[in-house]
């Protein structure tokens, strides 16, 4: 995950995501695996978040708590994140996956995204 996550509302930006931008490296990030902050390449800002990196089967996961207040049910989270691989085309065996789930619940709420 790269740059500056932010919430979009009936035009207007708060960042409602600590770090989100990862200037401070990690902090405020629950990780597993082979996870570092970056700084280059970045979308925005000075920081980045690299998962992975390895050879071998590994998975790697990270999730930051947001907190969305009632008055902004209507919003937009917005990321932006690069996948890269050095396998051949067509057997590669990268993924990413991008999921809401319910802070208090656990329960999945969407999944945002899914790549291969």
């Amino acid at each position: 995950m790269r740059g500056n996550p932010a919430i979009y509302y009936n035009g207007s930006t708060t960042n409602e995501v600590f770090n989100g931008g990862f200037e401070l490296g990690l902090q405020n990030w629950t990780i597993s695996g082979p996870t570092s902050a970056v700084s280059s390449p970045v979308f925005s800002g000075s920081g980045a978040m690299k998962l992975g990196g390895v050879t071998s089967s590994t998975a790697q996961a990270s999730s930051s708590t947001i907190r969305i207040p009632s008055y902004l049910a209507g919003s937009q989270v917005t990321y932006a994140w690069r996948l890269e691989t050095s396998e051949a085309a067509g057997s590669a065996a990268d993924t990413l996956r991008v999921e809401l789930v319910d802070y208090y619940s656990g329960a999945l709420l969407a999944t945002v995204q899914a790549t291969s």
